[in-house]
């Protein structure tokens, strides 16, 4: 996720959106492992499983 996303959802609240900065943030291991397990391919799978092909981010998306 772009700087400028995650800045979005973390003014939405904690209560609201969980993105946590791998820099910024202390991570408990369990997270860490979760995230390590899960993996790019079955996180998107999962978070994008209700978007259609259309509204997909790709890794070369930008701002504009």
């Amino acid at each position: 996720m772009c700087i400028d996303c995650s800045g979005v959802h973390r003014r939405l609240g904690t209560h609201i959106s969980k993105v946590k900065s791998t820099t910024l943030d202390a991570w408990r291991m369990d997270w860490v492992q979760h995230m390590k397990g899960a993996g790019n391919v079955i996180a998107n799978a999962t978070f994008e499983a209700n978007l259609p092909d259309a509204k997909k981010l790709q890794p070369t998306a930008s701002e504009s």
